[in-house]
């Protein structure tokens, strides 16, 4: 009687296991090499329908640790919160350990492995001649942590076409599912032909071509406003006396004033068919467009006006 009990119970037992029973047997330990952990990968899947034990094998288990690190995976919790309710009507029979230790694999690298990617950006992104700069990584020797595997990177960040000096670029190194950000410090060097004084150069002189040469500078560490082509000084007035060879910057230079402080000049009136002119005196320097006073030699009064060109200006 006790024997037939039994054989009738293990019936019982066979007969309620289903096509959707699905066995989960987890391993101790594995190493992976993306950010995230997939079933299969920490668990043998066995059961009688390949479609669903295809379909489990993909299922995220959970997030890697960073490349160089391990995290410790709680099969319990896992089956509860990420697998069970996504196959709701699937019976699971856990086997195994009850915590999965995944470890990242990882390769250390530095910023001066990417060296012919930040010079192939700045190829294009200056412009500066070639041969007119060249560059150096400042913190080439910092290390990134990536898995061990292939990886892309992008490189943008530069705020100038006529970057030189120490300049910071963001690049982005991509594996699978992970990005990793790091600021690039380079220290860019430039050489190039700048306008000179050929000879000294008394303040207040008017500039001709012949009072300028076209040498090669480096100027790396020269502020902004310095000129490459010399027909953008000729016609220009020196504020400051120049000693031979000194690289002329915007600060030394001024335009000649179309109307200077003292200067007759002819004041015109213009309203629909009326126009009438006088004679006044400026009182103020000013360049065409710019806006100036000047006093009317009959009246002494003084007038707000603007200059048309070099002896005339007009009343605003």
């Amino acid at each position: 009687m006790i024997t037939k009990k039994i054989v009738i119970a293990a019936l019982f037992v066979t007969g309620a296991l289903g096509a959707d029973d699905i066995t989960l047997n987890f391993t101790d330990a594995i190493s992976v090499n993306d950010s995230l952990i997939t079933l299969s990968e920490i668990a043998q899947i066995c059961g009688d329908n390949k479609k669903l034990v295809n379909e489990l094998s993909g299922v995220i288990a959970g997030n890697a640790a960073p490349p160089g690190f391990s995290r410790l995976l709680g099969v319990d919790d896992m089956i509860m919160y990420r697998v069970k309710p996504r196959f709701p009507g699937v019976r699971f029979v856990t086997e195994g350990t009850k915590r999965v230790r995944v470890s990242t694999l990882c390769n250390i690298r530095t910023i001066n492995e990417i060296r012919p990617e930040i010079e192939k950006y700045l190829d294009t992104a200056l412009l500066w001649r070639d041969g007119e700069w060249s560059f150096e990584i400042a913190n080439g020797n910092q290390l990134w942590r990536g898995y061990d595997a292939p990886f892309t990177v992008t490189i943008d960040g530069l705020l100038s076409r006529y970057a030189k000096g120490n300049t910071s670029l963001s690049c982005q190194f991509v594996q699978g599912t992970k990005k990793t950000s790091i600021n690039v410090v380079c220290r860019i060097k430039v050489a190039t032909e700048i306008c000179a004084a050929i000879r000294d150069i008394e303040r207040g002189t008017v500039l001709c071509e012949e009072d300028l040469e076209i040498i090669t500078r480096d100027i790396t560490s020269y502020a902004p406003g310095f000129y490459t082509n010399k027909g953008e000084l000729v016609g220009l007035k020196t504020v400051i006396t120049l000693n031979a060879g000194t690289i002329i910057q915007n600060r030394m230079i001024c335009r000649i004033h179309d109307v200077t402080n003292g200067d007759n000049v002819e004041i015109v009136f213009n309203k629909g068919r009326i126009r009438c002119s006088v004679q006044g005196t400026a009182r103020e320097s000013g360049h065409t467009g710019d806006k100036i006073w000047v006093q009317n030699n009959e009246t002494r009064q003084l007038l707000r006006v603007k200059i048309l060109k070099k002896g005339t200006v007009e009343i605003v």
